[in-house]
C-alpha cells in the first residue's frame, strides 16, 4: 500500500512540474538517449526518494541545483536556471540579507518562527563561523556540508542556519549527511 501511495504522490508531483513549466511558459529540454530522458537531469542511486538531480553548468563548473522525487520536477528546475541564465539575471537576490544587522536577524527569525540555534562556540551559533579574512562579511554559515555564504553579522548567518535545517527538515533530500541541495530562497553565491 505504500509503495502504491508514494507511486501515486510521484506521478501527481510529476503533473505538477510539467503544469508549471507550462505555466511558466518553460520547455522540459527532453535528452533522448539518456536516463533520465532530460537535459540537465541525473539519476543518482543514493537516494531512494529523490532519486534525481538538476545540474546546469556555466564557465564549465557544474552547480547541483537540487535532488527531487521525480524527473520532470528536476528538469523544471533546470530550465529556470537555463532561462536565468540566457535572460543574464541571478535566481534570486539575497545579498540584502547577508547584510542584516542582529536585531533585523533575530526580528526576522521571529516572524519566520525560527530559532536561531545557540551554541557554545566562537560566534555563538551553530553552524556559524568567523572567517578573518572578510572585513565586510566576516561571518559563515554552514548546514551539514552546503556553504550558506558570508554575513555581516553572526545572528544573520544564524537565520542562515536556522532557514536551511527548517527547510530540510520538510524537504529532505534523502542523501545522508552531504546534502548539496541547493536552498531555494537562495542567490546560489554568484552563479551567473
Amino acid at each position: 500500500a505504500e509503495v502504491a501511495l508514494a507511486a501515486e504522490a510521484a506521478e501527481a508531483a510529476a503533473e505538477a512540474a510539467e503544469a508549471q513549466a507550462q505555466q511558466l511558459q518553460l520547455t522540459l529540454e527532453e535528452a533522448p538517449g539518456t536516463k533520465s530522458g532530460y537535459r540537465g537531469v541525473a539519476v543518482q542511486k543514493k537516494s531512494a526518494s529523490h532519486p534525481f538531480t538538476a545540474v546546469i553548468y556555466k564557465d564549465g563548473k557544474a552547480r547541483h541545483l537540487g535532488c527531487f522525487r521525480t524527473k520532470q520536477e528536476a528538469a523544471l528546475a533546470y530550465s529556470r536556471a537555463l532561462a536565468d541564465k540566457r535572460e543574464g539575471r541571478p535566481e534570486a537576490d539575497a545579498v540584502e540579507e547577508r547584510e542584516l544587522t542582529a536585531e533585523e536577524a533575530e526580528a526576522f527569525a521571529e516572524d519566520e518562527g525560527l530559532a536561531l540555534c545557540r551554541a557554545s562556540t566562537q560566534t555563538g551559533f551553530k553552524g556559524v563561523w568567523h572567517r578573518k579574512r572578510s572585513k565586510s562579511r566576516p561571518y559563515a554559515a554552514e548546514f551539514r556540508t552546503r556553504k550558506l555564504g558570508g554575513f555581516a553579522t553572526p545572528e544573520a548567518a544564524a537565520l542562515a542556519y536556522a532557514r536551511a535545517a527548517a527547510y530540510h527538515e520538510t524537504n529532505p533530500c534523502g542523501t545522508g549527511k552531504g546534502c548539496f541541495c541547493v536552498f531555494p530562497w537562495l542567490d546560489n553565491f554568484s552563479l551567473y
